[in-house]
């Protein structure tokens, strides 16, 4: 049995979404499958289940870089594997809206931590669009530190552009700098702040850019933290070794030049070593103490309703 068009055609769509932060595109994923559950309740067990190991497969395929989703195609895989199938449905769409539910109070738990490492009349860097890092940063706001907010450009799609907006429109004093100007700019930052579309064993995987930035303030000795919650940790076997080439004409626009192509990727790997904390949903830890706590949190089991 092939999977409804529907459901392929709203895989398509969080394949080809290319501005939406992680945590946005894992809630698409998520409705998704709550989706296929509902339009499938009628149909045979066994086709429920090896269709719902499809879009596992499926989801994974469409963002790997991203965290969250691979953890909940994981999950639901695992738990479609399992479950007895005449509850298969109801077990999966409890197990996905529960997964959502940690996403968001991880979310919130995240920014009132990391919202307390804003000083009054500093300066903070950020790179790319995180919805946690804009929630952490309108918390302080609205908590009454005043502070200025560097975002980079973020190209080749400019999420940067989009974060600075929403603070503007909060009455945050922010500039947008070109991602190679962001160095000249750390000697005067007190932290910078990213989030995360994923976070291995060794590395954090972020918007391409952030790799240099973290290297960068490094040698400043300027605090990089990341905003990342457990659900965003994966074993390293599944990050891809290679991120995926997009559109050269988000680089090169659209005429062609002779012996001339764009190599555009859209994340990087930034060694755990350069990072000063990871702050999760339970407070801020070293890189080393993140992982090892993140991997408690990867249970199936976790996800399922009490009896």
């Amino acid at each position: 049995m092939t999977l409804p068009r529907e459901i392929l055609q709203r895989i398509k769509e969080i394949e080809s979404d290319t501005t939406s932060g992680s945590l946005a595109i894992t809630r698409k994923a998520a409705i998704t499958v709550l989706h296929f559950v509902v339009r499938m309740q009628h149909s045979r067990p066994s086709d429920v289940r090896s269709n719902l190991i499809r879009i596992s497969e499926r989801l994974i395929h469409a963002q790997p870089a991203m965290g969250a989703l691979v953890n909940l195609a994981g999950i639901m895989r695992t738990v479609s594997e399992e479950s007895e199938e005449k509850k298969l449905s109801q077990i999966v769409k409890a197990v996905v809206k529960e997964y959502v539910r940690q996403l968001g109070e991880s979310s919130e738990a995240i920014s009132l931590s990391a919202s307390r490492l804003i000083k009054n009349n500093r300066t903070v860097i950020t790179h790319s669009f995180s919805s946690v890092v804009l929630q952490t940063l309108l918390r302080a706001h609205n908590q009454g530190r005043r502070f200025r907010v560097i975002c980079t450009e973020s190209r080749p799609t400019r999420e940067g552009l989009t974060l600075a907006k929403k603070l503007g429109k909060h009455g945050i004093p922010t500039t947008v700098v070109a991602d190679a100007a962001v160095f000249s700019h750390l000697s005067n930052a007190a932290s910078v702040l990213v989030g995360a579309d994923a976070v291995t064993r060794n590395a954090l995987v972020n918007k391409v850019g952030t790799y240099p930035i973290a290297l960068a303030a490094k040698v400043k000795r300027i605090p990089f933290f990341v905003l990342c919650c457990s659900l965003k940790f994966v074993p390293d076997r599944l990050i891809p070794s290679t991120f995926a080439l997009q559109n050269p004409e988000e680089i090169l626009g659209p005429r062609r030049f002779r012996h001339v192509t764009a190599r555009n990727i859209y994340f990087d790997s930034t060694p755990l070593a350069y990072i000063t904390r990871i702050i999760n949903e339970k407070g801020a830890f070293t890189p080393g103490k993140f992982t090892r706590e993140a991997k408690l949190s990867m249970r199936p089991n976790r996800f399922r309703p009490l009896p």
